[in-house]
C-alpha cells in the first residue's frame, strides 16, 4: 500500500476564532496551523512543528564543558526545569555551529546557559547565534478548551475506556519499542502517566514522534497543532548503535515536505538495494487501525544511482510526508556513534 496524504478538514469560523487565539505569536514571527483528523480507534504519528514565542535571541561569548555564557544580564534558573520537566531549549540560528541544532536547557546562571545535551553543547562556538524558545507541552498540545474535540478525556477516576492515549516512544536501543510514557487525561486534574505522575508540562521537544491513540470506537478526533512557523533549519543529533535500532523522527516543518527533503541520505543508504545501512519506514495516518504496520519502506540507492526506493522499486523521491508526520529511521548500520541530522527549511 502507498503512503496516503494525510486528512485535513476545512475550518469553520468558530473554529477559526478558536485558532486565532491558539496560534498568538509574536510581532516579527508568522503564526499558524496543522489540522490532524484521527479515526476512531485508530493511531496517528505526529509532532508539533510550530515553536511557541521566542524568549530572546543571543550570542556566545565563552564556552565551558556544557555551559555557555553570554553578555546578557538573566534571572538565574530562570529558564531551568521545573519538576524534572524542561521548560526551555536553545536553537542555534548562527556561527560555526550546526544551524538548527538544539538543546534543553537543563539550567541557567545570571550570564549563562547550561546546556542538558553535551553532543549539542561540544559543537558550540564564541560568535554562535541561538535564540531561547519555550518548549510546546501535553497541555499546549491539547488546551482544556479541545476536550471532546482534539482528545476525550478518561475522566476524574481514569475510567473511560474511549480515552485518548498520548504514546511517548522509549529511547532505549531496539526496534519496534514500546512507548517509555503512556499519558491520559483525568478530567479536572489533567494529563498524568501510567505512573501517576502529572505531565501537563511534559516537554514536547523539537521534533518530538508523538503516537496519538483514539481509542473511542466512533468518534474522529481533531487536532490542531499550532505557534509560530520555524524561521531555521531543524538539526538534531542522533544517536546510532551497534544493533538495530529505531530512531523516532519527524517532518519538523508546517508544511508537506517530499521524502527527499529530509536529508536522511547518508542514514538509510544502499548500494545494492539488498544489505542497508538504514530504512525509512512510512505510516499513513489516513488509515484506521492500531499498532499498524508501515504503509511504505523505503531506501536511498548509492553508486550512481542516487535516488530514493520504495519495496516496489518505484521511485520515491516526491513522495509527500505530511506537515509534521512522523516517520521512522531504522538504523541497521552497526556502527555506534554520533552524527546530526539536518533538515533544510522548505520555504
Amino acid at each position: 500500500m502507498k503512503f496516503k496524504k494525510q486528512t485535513r478538514k476545512v475550518v469553520t469560523a468558530f473554529q477559526a476564532a478558536v485558532l486565532l487565539v491558539m496560534a498568538a505569536h509574536s510581532a516579527s514571527a508568522v503564526g499558524g496551523y496543522n489540522e490532524i483528523a484521527v479515526l476512531a480507534n485508530s493511531d496517528a504519528f505526529i509532532s508539533v512543528p510550530f515553536t511557541k514565542t521566542a524568549e530572546g535571541a543571543f550570542t556566545v561569548s565563552a564556552v565551558t564543558g556544557a555551559v555557555v555564557t553570554v553578555s546578557n544580564t538573566l534571572t538565574t534558573d530562570a529558564y531551568a526545569p521545573v519538576d524534572g520537566n524542561a521548560r526551555y531549549y536553545v536553537r542555534l540560528t548562527g556561527g560555526t555551529a550546526s544551524e538548527g541544532l538544539w538543546s534543553s536547557i537543563s539550567a541557567n546562571g545570571t550570564h549563562s546557559f547550561t546546556l542538558a545535551n553535551a553532543t549539542v553543547a561540544a559543537k558550540v562556538s564564541v560568535g554562535d547565534t541561538f535564540t531561547v524558545y519555550p518548549h510546546q507541552t501535553l497541555a499546549s498540545l491539547f488546551p482544556a478548551g479541545r476536550e471532546g474535540v482534539s482528545f476525550i478525556t478518561a475522566g476524574d477516576e481514569g475510567l473511560d475506556p474511549a480515552a485518548t492515549v498520548v504514546l511517548v516512544k522509549d529511547t532505549q536501543v531496539g526496534t519496534d519499542k514500546a512507548a517509555s510514557q503512556v499519558c491520559s487525561h483525568l478530567g479536572q486534574y489533567g494529563w498524568y502517566d501510567g505512573a501517576g505522575t502529572p505531565v501537563n508540562d511534559l516537554a514536547l521537544e523539537p521534533g518530538t514522534f508523538i503516537q496519538i491513540r483514539n481509542a473511542d470506537e466512533a468518534k474522529a478526533l481533531d487536532i490542531f497543532v499550532s505557534g509560530d512557523v520555524p524561521d531555521t533549519k531543524l538539526a538534531s543529533a542522533l544517536v546510532t548503535s551497534a544493533s538495530d535500532n529505531d530512531l523516532y523522527l519527524v517532518n519538523p516543518f508546517p508544511v508537506d515536505v517530499r521524502l527527499g527533503q529530509l536529508g536522511l541520505e547518508n542514514w538509510a543508504s544502499s548500494e545494492d538495494a539488498a544489505t542497508f545501512g538504514g530504512l525509512v519506514l512510512l505510516y499513513d495516518n489516513a488509515a484506521a487501525g492500531t499498532d499498524k504496520s508501515a504503509s511504505t519502506i523505503c531506501f536511498y540507492l548509492t553508486g550512481g544511482d542516487n535516488n530514493w526506493y520504495d519495496g516496489d522499486g518505484t521511485n520515491a523521491n516526491s513522495l509527500v510526508i505530511p506537515a509534521g508526520m512522523g516517520v521512522v529511521l531504522r538504523d541497521s548500520s552497526g556502527v555506534p556513534g554520533n552524527g546530526v541530522w539536518t533538515v533544510n527549511k522548505p520555504y
